[in-house]
């Protein structure tokens, strides 16, 4: 896990995802252990997962054809020959495309702190 603000590598999932492509993980893996895996690590049993009957939030991602650099938190470049990018998401049931020329806007990246009184 990385944190965009102390980190020099792009830092977004997607990024992330790709990375694991590179070093040669199933797609179907590297979607597990960002969706699954991280819901049951922190006791959430009813997310992570597509269940009937369950409320789903969920960003539909494709693999696209690249040629890209991609550096990781060290500084060393590997080259992607497949992305990961985001496409579209479902939120309380309303689709919404992804804007991925908008997802790296330094306003994305801006920490927005709420009062104490919040």
């Amino acid at each position: 896990d990385q944190n965009s603000l102390c980190a020099k590598a792009r830092a977004d999932l997607p990024a992330t995802m790709s990375r694991f492509l590179i070093l040669g993980m199933a797609l179907e893996d590297i979607v597990h252990k960002v969706t699954c895996a991280p819901a049951l690590a922190v006791g959430l049993a009813d997310k992570g997962r597509l269940i009937v009957g369950a409320k789903a939030d969920l960003t539909v991602f494709r693999v696209e054809s690249a040629e890209q650099m991609l550096v990781d938190a060290d500084g060393v470049a590997r080259k992607a020959e497949r992305m990961i990018v985001p496409d579209h998401v479902y939120k309380d049931g309303s689709f919404h495309r992804c804007q991925v020329d908008d997802i790296h806007s330094e306003g994305n990246f801006r920490m927005k702190l709420r009062s104490s009184k919040d």
